[in-house]
């Protein structure tokens, strides 16, 4: 038995590969539109957590920033929303506190961010601590003038 194509002898079908390259290129139009990589939804692992960090930022953000906003305005009244009284919607996360615990640890004890910051940041709930309203700063971020050296007693 031998297989010969018929779509290359003059009849209109056409060969999987065309309606495969078809297809893909349409799925490539639509991602592109809505701001997925195509690679994400045709299940390619190369570089992945790229991947998935471009799909949160350029498709998901832009539309939970829809959703707040017309939250906001249907649901709270303006001096409400003024007063800070208002919908705030936080995407989901997708690496773990781990991952981020030397960022974090920089961050805190350089003294950028306070701890509720922080607590916000990472998606925890808030704290009644006081501790965390504190911004602290290590020796090892101390200016030269501000080191004074040697242990206090």
């Amino acid at each position: 038995m031998t297989y010969q194509e018929h779509s290359k002898q003059g009849t209109s079908g056409q060969s999987v590969d065309e309606i495969n390259k078809m297809t893909d290129g349409f799925l490539d139009q639509v991602c592109h539109a809505v701001g997925v990589p195509p690679n994400l939804l045709k299940g390619d692992m190369a570089d992945i957590e790229k991947t998935t960090r471009n799909a949160m930022k350029f498709c998901i953000d832009p539309i939970i920033t829809i959703i707040g906003d017309e939250l906001n305005m249907q649901f709270v009244d303006e001096m409400d929303y003024r007063n800070g009284d208002c919908i705030n919607i936080k995407r989901i996360s997708y690496r773990d506190m781990f991952d981020i615990a030397v960022a974090v640890d920089k961050l805190r004890s350089s003294s950028v961010v306070n701890g509720h910051e922080l607590r916000d940041a990472i998606g925890l709930e808030y704290s009644d601590d006081p501790i965390h309203d504190e911004f602290i700063m290590t020796k090892n971020y101390e200016g030269a003038n501000d080191y004074k050296g040697g242990e206090e007693d």
